[in-house]
């Protein structure tokens, strides 16, 4: 027995993608850490609430929502271990966009959601490297230089960490552009640069191959009903043809 859907709005993705271009297009320092912490939250609910398409996935995206999202709201958070809120953080944003790949991957027709969708997916993934290389920056200061020198303002041990560097360069990474102004300098960080930068090369060419494939068989589907539409017209032009 399939299992219930929830009702969705026709555009899910487009609050989610407007959050996710703030937190990577604006600079943190214009927005303030408390201002990008809370963005953070609104994206973690608002991953919830777009992968939530059965009870069985919404209860799965709540359960890994619920510590990470813990951690950011509790008066405590800072005195959260750095690595377990980082790794909690990861998994839930894998999960999420894993979910919203299939979602997207899984459509039969290109529409402007769907197409949100793909944006959405595409900056989840540089938000996971992102704090993939916090994690390494943390646990293993002058992974990443900036200008030949360690990254400045890079607080250690808390909770919030700015995305202003290292989210940069994830998302450096990921397009492939390479403006060596922020490099990985250990190994592990280089290991998992390339990962991403791989990632994004892959992704980018199924992405336009699975849309470019379904506005072909969207126009053919178009083209036959068109054809059956006007059965009249096609027999009248064989008749004339055969008379000549």
């Amino acid at each position: 027995m399939p299992e219930p859907k929830l009702s969705h709005a026709r555009a899910k993705y487009s609050v989610l993608l407007a959050l996710l271009v703030c937190v990577a297009v604006v600079p943190d320092a214009m927005l303030g850490a408390d201002i990008l912490n809370e963005l953070l939250v609104l994206v973690l609910v608002a991953c919830v609430i777009v992968i939530g398409k059965s009870r069985n996935r919404l209860v799965t995206a709540g359960i890994l929502c619920l510590f990470p999202l813990a951690s950011m709201l509790m008066p405590a958070a800072g005195h959260f271990p750095s690595t377990t809120h980082l790794s909690l953080q990861i998994a839930f944003l894998s999960y999420a966009t894993v979910m919203v790949l299939v979602d997207v991957f899984a459509a039969t027709e290109v529409n402007l959601d769907k197409l949100a969708g793909s944006v959405c997916a595409y900056f989840l993934v540089a938000l996971v490297f992102g704090f993939a290389f916090i994690a390494i920056e943390s646990e293993n200061p002058g992974s990443f230089l900036l200008h030949g020198e360690r990254l400045k303002n890079f607080t250690y041990g808390q909770t919030y960490y700015r995305l202003s560097d290292l989210g940069y360069f994830s998302l450096v990474t990921l397009a492939t552009l390479g403006y060596g102004d922020i490099v990985a300098v250990t190994p592990l960080a280089r290991s998992v640069a390339v990962l991403e930068a791989i990632f994004g090369q892959f992704y980018m060419a199924v992405l336009v191959g699975r849309l470019l494939g379904l506005y072909m068989h969207g126009e053919y589907l178009k083209h036959d009903r068109a054809q059956h539409h006007h059965p009249k017209t096609k027999f009248t032009d064989e008749n004339q043809s055969t008379t000549e």
